[in-house]
């Protein structure tokens, strides 16, 4: 175990020195009276943006643990401000990438999950994903997830696309020059990955984020090959939907997006759809909360991971930050057009989901042990296609 977390750290990329690893809680006591989090913003929500949205001072009225957050606006911000000694989280909520290196550098704590009330009412590929696992030690509890859909304007785009061929292919992808959209994130490589798991099954790709230098040089040749044609990189969700959304210079017709754009643009009565990809399969993301090494409240922190999978909470979590979530039993509260807009209630959907991860130069299997592509190629490659 200690060997496969120190091969992860090797290739984290951390600036600073990877701190020793810490062991589970075997118990949970009477709360501290305090609890210090370190999230994204919209994560976490005390009634500040909206008196009508919190789930954050209930909890403190419950618990006696005072919530106190931190929030930042980057996935990068968020792990820089994690990594430093100094700084001692309670909990943290990230992406798949920024847990992992979380993970590698030992920031966190592994978590007893026995000790999280309701955990097994999670959606089981959630509980498994390799993204919060070292071995059979587990670092994550799923918060919230997303899959990346393939968004398309239906009165310009004919015919309907069917694959993500439609985005990669350029033979295809040329009709629509300047007016294709992708996100913004060295992760969008693991997307061009699976397209060529489908459209070149002779690179032998199987996971689209473990990828051997040929397989990860054959995706950035596709992203290479794309990006004259792409008109804009999205950041944040506002920016996807003002795409979708206008005409002109920056507008997008065809692209990688979330079920959560479709919904809001198909509310405001726009004409797009997302594409039936059927066996092409797609790739999602979960945000995880995770346990801070250096944390001084781990009772609280425990209350608050139990807290934060019961339905009523993940129904807010839902509603506010636009992902589905990762109880399914919350679709009680949200209603089952919510539920099937963001495909929260369809198990057999979120099993072929290919969830993100940090990627590793350690594949594993027949491959070698340091065979694959670590994130900071994936980070370097990214830097130079999209340009940031």
């Amino acid at each position: 175990m200690l060997a496969a977390a120190l091969a992860l750290s090797g290739c984290s990329g951390s600036a600073e020195k990877a701190a020793a690893p810490v062991k589970a809680l075997t118990s949970v006591g009477p709360g501290e009276g305090q609890l210090k989090l370190l999230a994204l913003e919209g994560s976490v929500e005390s009634g500040d943006s909206d008196p009508r949205v919190d789930w954050a001072t209930p909890f403190s009225d419950r618990t006696g643990c005072k919530v106190d957050v931190r929030y930042v606006d980057t996935p990068e911000l968020l792990r820089n401000l994690a990594e430093k000694p100094t700084n001692s989280y309670d909990g943290i909520v990230a992406p798949p990438d920024i847990a992992g290196q979380l993970i590698a550098d030992h920031r966190v704590a592994p978590i007893n999950t026995k000790l999280v009330k309701r955990y097994d009412d999670l959606s089981k590929p959630l509980r498994d994903l390799p993204a919060t696992k070292v071995g059979d030690r587990t670092y994550g509890v799923p918060y919230t997830w997303a899959t990346d859909a393939l968004l398309y304007n239906s009165d310009k785009v004919k015919p309907a696309p069917k694959n993500w061929g439609a985005l990669f292919d350029p033979k295809k992808a040329e009709k629509y020059k300047g007016r294709l959209m992708m996100a913004d994130s060295p992760l969008s490589i693991g997307l061009a990955a699976t397209y060529l798991k489908q459209s070149r099954p002779s690179l032998k790709i199987t996971d689209p984020y473990q990828l051997t230098k040929k397989q990860f040089d054959a995706a950035v040749r596709v992203l290479q090959q794309q990006k004259p044609l792409v008109g804009r990189y999205w950041r944040q969700s506002p920016d996807a939907i003002e795409a979708f959304s206008t005409t002109g210079a920056g507008s997008a017709v065809l692209g990688e997006g979330q079920p959560y754009h479709l919904d809001v643009l198909s509310r405001a009565g726009r004409p797009i759809e997302s594409a039936d990809l059927g066996a092409a399969g797609t790739t999602g993301s979960a945000d995880t909360w995770l346990i801070g090494a250096g944390g001084q409240h781990p009772n609280c922190m425990y209350q608050w991971l139990s807290w934060s999978v019961t339905p009523d909470v993940q129904s807010q979590v839902s509603e506010w930050t636009g992902e589905a979530p990762a109880n399914p039993d919350a679709c009680d509260h949200l209603g089952r057009g919510f539920c099937a807009a963001y495909r929260a209630d369809d198990p057999d959907y979120l099993g072929k989901v290919t969830f993100a991860r940090l990627p590793t130069t350690s594949c594993g299997g027949d491959r070698g042990r340091k065979n694959c592509m670590g994130y900071a190629a994936w980070r370097a490659q990214w830097k130079r296609i999209a340009g940031s």
